[in-house]
């Protein structure tokens, strides 16, 4: 079996000259595998909303969640200009899938986009209420669904860090899931978010993690930053 490194670099060459009419058949062939669908949401970002428009339709009419996955993920990956006609679109749409869509995989993935959008200033952290992102992600954010904490974490790092969001980054700090509380400590540190109650937490999960792992370097990391502020 090809390693995961051959099987990205592989699944690159094949998307990189395509079209986005082509990249589309090759997120919704069956037998493609995960670096294959991943690599043709990332070459889409390439192309102009306007190109990329009836793709992103036909996959979300789609039965598959994988390929609603695959049109929410590129929704957030757009690098060209969006004119505010465009902006108000995507952000429609993930709302509308956030709502809507019930499979772990699309809201996880639309949550990501929101983040991702909001870190590229997309949108501004004033419009988080005000475009209604807000109250589309209120009902997540006691999801137990790994995929969809692990998304709302990375997306917490880039939109307003009000009571609700505190909350959620604290309760993942303290999950017994590295994965997770790895992630929460990214959007704290990209916060800049600092007091007590985190440290004190952070030092608890140092006790039971090995010195060499990640998470510990980590955690050491902001806890250094920490006193040196």
């Amino acid at each position: 079996m090809p390693s995961s490194a051959a099987q990205d670099f592989a699944a690159y060459q094949l998307c990189r000259n395509q079209t986005a009419a082509q990249l589309a058949d090759l997120i919704r062939t069956p037998d493609a595998n995960k670096a294959t669908r991943l690599a043709a949401v990332r070459a889409l970002q390439q192309f102009d909303y306007a190109a990329i428009r009836p793709v992103v339709a036909d996959l979300l009419a789609s039965p598959r969640a994988s390929h609603r996955a695959a049109a929410a993920a590129a929704l957030g990956q757009m690098q060209t200009a969006l004119n505010a006609n465009e902006r108000d679109e995507i952000a429609a749409t993930l709302i509308a899938l956030l709502r809507h869509d019930a499979r772990a995989s699309v809201r996880a993935d639309c949550v990501a986009s929101v983040g991702r959008l909001f870190r590229r200033g997309t949108f501004a952290r004033a419009e988080f209420a005000l475009c209604g992102f807000a109250q589309a992600l209120r009902p997540l954010w006691h999801s137990p669904r790994p995929t969809v904490a692990n998304a709302l974490a990375f997306a917490a790092a880039y939109i307003p860090l009000n009571s609700v969001v505190q909350r959620f980054l604290l309760r993942r700090l303290a999950s017994a899931d590295n994965t997770t509380a790895s992630w929460a400590l990214f959007a704290i540190a990209e916060q800049n978010w600092r007091c007590g109650k985190i440290n004190r937490l952070l030092r608890q999960r140092m006790a039971g993690l090995h010195p060499q792992s990640a998470f510990y370097e980590e955690i050491l990391a902001y806890l250094d930053d920490d006193e040196a502020a």
